[in-house]
C-alpha cells in the first residue's frame, strides 16, 4: 500500500462508519451537518502576469486561470469561503465566476458527491490558464 492510498482508505472507513451510525440510530441524522452540494467555475487573476518560455507556442504571459470546484457547504457564503481557502495565488474574481446547477453536471462528476457530507471540497479540476 502506498502513501497516496491511505487518505482514500481513511475516507472510505469514515463514511462506512458514518453510514452505519445513520442506519443504527434515528437521531444520528441530527449529528450530521446539513450541507448542500455546489459546483463553481472560478476565475483567478495573478497579482502580476507570469512570463513563460519564449520558445513555447503558448502565449508569452499568463494572467490567471479558471478552475472548477465541487463542494458541500451549509450555504453559498460558506462555499465561497471554502473555495477561497483552496486558492493560494492571485485573487478570485467572483463577478466572473459561474455557479452551476448540480443537476446539469455530468454523471461522472455527480457521482463524486458524498451521500452524507460535512462541509468540504469533493472535486478539484486542473487549472486552465489564460
Amino acid at each position: 500500500m502506498n502513501r497516496r492510498s491511505f487518505p482514500i482508505l481513511k475516507r472510505r472507513l469514515f463514511w462506512t462508519i458514518r453510514e452505519r451510525e445513520v442506519k443504527s440510530s434515528p437521531n444520528a441524522m441530527a449529528k450530521i451537518a446539513v450541507t448542500t452540494p455546489y459546483y463553481v467555475t472560478i476565475c483567478v487573476l495573478f497579482e502580476k502576469p507570469v512570463a513563460l518560455d519564449a520558445d513555447s507556442r503558448q502565449p508569452s504571459m499568463l494572467h490567471g486561470y479558471y478552475r472548477h470546484f465541487g463542494l458541500s457547504a451549509a450555504n453559498r457564503d460558506e462555499a465561497q469561503i471554502l473555495v477561497e481557502t483552496e486558492v493560494q495565488e492571485g485573487a478570485i474574481q467572483w463577478d466572473d465566476c459561474q455557479w452551476e446547477d448540480i443537476e446539469n453536471l455530468t454523471p461522472d462528476i455527480r457521482q463524486k458527491i458524498p451521500p452524507y457530507s460535512e462541509p468540504g471540497v469533493w472535486h478539484r479540476s486542473g487549472s486552465m490558464f489564460f
